[in-house]
């Protein structure tokens, strides 16, 4: 479904430096015309967007945005579909959660202009897909029969499960071609939410939290191995994070209380989301570093 024009642009040149040297990083809005709030999720090679954006009655709908021309992807007999993220190159393929018609989260994949049901693993009473690599492998988060919420990587050998010792929420985020996998996982015991690089050839999790950061949820990974995030300071406010070359770089949209990475392409450019006022909605953006 084409809805029409929709990327709204209102560039804004920023340079950060913080626990690196620096990197500008140029930044354009983006809303979907008539939504409440839009939130930016995904960008592949070419510059195609996914996200989500919630209606004038508060329901949430899955777009893709290429140049100017939107198209609605809510799943069939779903509601409240949001997508996770794309492939980075062609053939487009994108996965995200819907609500099902007994209420249930259900993941699922859109690939040439189907949906296919991601269920996780054996067990799980539901389920969200959150990233996809070009061979297809697929990683999200799925609640098992006990109520633990654990995040999974699925490829053509079946399901591979995520879950930190005393942690009752894990969740992976983003994988790339070359085997590397990223995730977050919150302590049961104090709360803090740390991030994981999972190696999947040596099948060892290294922690990636930002300098400083109370938490940090690791977002995507891109095939050249930068990793983006949402991290949130000692007073309880969020910031967006770019783990390039070993080194971290802290950022915010422009004179904004809060806001997160999502997604990120290998060309340089992040997409995410953020208020213009405290407690006021969320608008996505696209940056250029």
């Amino acid at each position: 479904m084409i809805l029409g024009p929709a990327l709204l642009l209102a560039s804004i040149t920023v340079t950060v430096a913080a626990d690196a040297p620096k990197l500008t990083f140029k930044f354009s809005h983006v809303s979907i015309p008539g939504a409440r709030q839009t939130f930016v999720d995904g960008i592949n090679n070419s510059g195609v967007m996914v996200g989500t954006y919630q209606d004038s009655a508060s329901d949430y709908h899955a777009f893709m945005l290429q140049g100017k021309k939107l198209t609605k992807l809510d799943v069939p007999n779903g509601t409240n579909t949001s997508l996770g993220n794309i492939t980075p190159r062609d053939p487009i393929r994108i996965v995200g959660c819907y609500r099902d018609s007994a209420g249930h989260y259900q993941g699922f994949l859109y690939e040439d202009g189907g949906y296919k049901n991601i269920p996780g693993p054996t067990g799980s009473t539901t389920s969200c897909a959150n990233g996809i690599n070009d061979d297809g492998d697929i990683v999200g988060s799925y609640v098992d029969s006990n109520g633990v919420t654990e995040g999974y990587l699925l490829t053509k050998r079946g399901y591979t499960s995520f879950n930190v010792y005393m942690s009752q929420l894990n969740v992976a985020t983003g994988v790339n071609d070359r085997g590397r996998v990223v995730y977050w996982s919150v302590n049961g015991l104090n709360g803090a939410t740390t991030s994981y690089l999972y190696d999947v050839k040596t099948k060892q999790s290294t922690e990636i939290d930002v300098p400083d950061a109370s938490d940090s949820l690791a977002q995507d990974i891109n095939n050249i191995g930068r990793v983006t995030f949402q991290w949130v300071d000692s007073n309880g406010m969020s910031h967006g994070a770019l783990l390039r070359e070993g080194k971290y770089y802290k950022f915010d949209y422009p004179k904004s209380p809060w806001n997160y990475a999502a997604g990120l392409n290998d060309r340089n450019r992040i997409v995410g989301s953020y208020e213009a006022v405290s407690n006021g909605p969320f608008q996505g953006f696209k940056a250029t570093y």
